[in-house]
């Protein structure tokens, strides 16, 4: 008999959910739909670094920071990945 194991260790019952967005380099330059993911509840904003540019990526920060200042969404830059 297996016993079920808590991973998620003790949540306090009202935690927010986190919800990851990766996000392609429209982000960056359309604001109305960075509003509506935030909006919508994105609280992460993933950045893809094997995509694009520096440029991109400096302008979807730029972007999200805007539409977000009270809002707290953390960013996570992935500098390459292995592909095979």
């Amino acid at each position: 008999m297996i016993k079920q194991r808590n991973f998620l260790a003790n949540l306090p019952s009202q935690s927010k959910p986190y919800i990851m967005v990766t996000c392609d380099s429209e982000i960056g330059l359309d604001h109305e739909k960075t509003k509506s993911l935030l909006l919508a509840g994105m609280n992460i904003a993933r950045i893809n670094c094997a995509h694009d540019n520096k440029k991109t990526w400096q302008n979807i920060i730029k972007n999200i920071k805007a539409q977000a200042p009270e809002n707290r969404c953390s960013m996570q830059n992935i500098h390459g990945s292995c592909r095979t």
